[in-house]
């Protein structure tokens, strides 16, 4: 960690922004109410960031802040219907949570080994993912 804490901060929420992100998603149907927890999410973070312990799992106690902004956001949210418990929201974000580590564990893996291959290989693989990613579905 840098003497700056707004540094130490910027770099751990950028390096752990998409799984955050992929959290609160999971967990929010709505992408606009999702969006709105995410941003409030990151703002308590900021505001709480002293509290934060240098060394230990920055995404799970981002994780941990999502968590609780989510179940602010549903006693806020006078709906008719919300289907899911405390309890039920808390297990489905344990799975949310591992599915994102293990992407990005795989993301980071397959950055690695591309990183490996000669400059000319990386490319051929580049293009024929950008050819097969808007290949339509159905042909």
């Amino acid at each position: 960690m840098s003497e700056d804490p707004s540094t130490d901060f910027l770099t751990l929420l950028a390096r752990h922004d998409r799984a955050l992100s992929l959290y609160v998603y999971g967990l929010v149907p709505a992408q606009a109410d999702a969006d709105d927890i995410l941003q409030q999410t990151k703002l308590v973070m900021w505001k709480s960031f002293s509290q934060f312990e240098p060394g230990t799992n920055f995404i799970a106690w981002a994780r941990k802040v999502a968590f609780h902004q989510i179940l602010g956001y549903r006693r806020q949210a006078k709906r008719a219907h919300l289907p899911l418990s405390e309890e039920m929201l808390e297990q489905i974000g344990h799975e949310v949570a591992k599915l994102s580590d293990h992407g990005q564990a795989r993301r980071e893996a397959l950055e690695s080994c591309l990183r490996k291959l000669p400059v000319e290989h990386r490319r051929i693989l580049l293009m024929l993912h950008d050819l097969w990613k808007h290949r339509p579905l159905c042909q």
